[in-house]
C-alpha cells in the first residue's frame, strides 16, 4: 500500500509543478500580449493606454468588498493601480517557482525514499565493497622522477641537468 501512497503522491506532486509551471509561462506570456498590445494602441491613437491591474481583477469578476483594516485597503488600492504588466509578472515568477518547489519535493522524496533505511547485513559486511577499493588505493604508487615536478605546476618532462628531486631532499 505504501508504494501506491507513494507513486500518486509523485504523480500528484509532478501534476502539480505541471500546472504551475504553465500557468506561470502563460502568465509572462500574457504580459508581453498586454504590453504588444498597448504598443500597437498607442501607435494607433498616439497616447499610451492605461492598463492596471485593477481593469483584469473587475474582468474576472473579482470582489471589491470594503476592507475593516484601513492600512489593507491602501495597500490593496495601491496594487490594483499598478501596471497590469508589474501585476502579471511577478505572479507568472511566483507560479513558476511554487511549481518548481513541488517538483524539488517530489525528487526529494524519491530519492529518500530509495535510499534504504536500515541495512540488511550487518555493519562489517554492509561496506558494499568499499573495504576493497580502499585497500586498492592505498597501495603503494611508483613515482616517477618527474612528479614532484608536474605537482609544481609544469606539465612537461625535467630539463637536463635539473635535479630529480625537490629542492632541499636528501639525494
Amino acid at each position: 500500500m505504501s508504494r501506491l501512497v507513494r507513486r500518486l503522491k509523485m504523480a500528484a506532486c509532478r501534476l502539480i509543478w505541471i500546472a504551475m509551471t504553465l500557468a506561470g509561462y502563460l502568465l509572462a506570456v500574457s504580459a508581453g500580449f498586454v504590453v504588444a498590445l498597448q504598443c500597437l494602441m498607442w501607435l494607433r491613437d498616439g497616447e499610451w493606454p492605461e492598463a492596471q491591474v485593477r481593469l483584469a481583477w473587475h474582468a474576472l469578476d473579482l470582489p471589491m468588498d470594503p476592507l475593516p483594516w484601513l492600512g489593507v485597503e491602501k495597500i490593496r488600492a495601491w496594487v490594483l493601480d499598478l501596471p497590469l504588466v508589474g501585476g502579471l509578472l511577478p505572479l507568472g515568477g511566483l507560479a513558476f517557482v511554487v511549481g518548481t518547489l513541488f517538483m524539488v519535493h517530489a525528487e526529494t522524496y524519491e530519492r529518500d525514499k530509495r535510499l534504504p533505511s536500515k541495512p540488511d547485513k550487518e555493519p562489517a559486511e554492509a561496506d558494499f565493497g568499499l573495504r576493497e577499493k580502499l585497500a586498492e588505493d592505498q597501495r603503494p604508487v611508483e613515482e616517477s622522477p618527474n612528479d614532484w615536478l608536474r605537482h609544481h605546476g609544469r606539465l612537461y618532462p625535467r630539463p637536463r641537468g635539473a635535479p630529480t628531486s625537490p629542492p632541499g631532499a636528501a639525494r
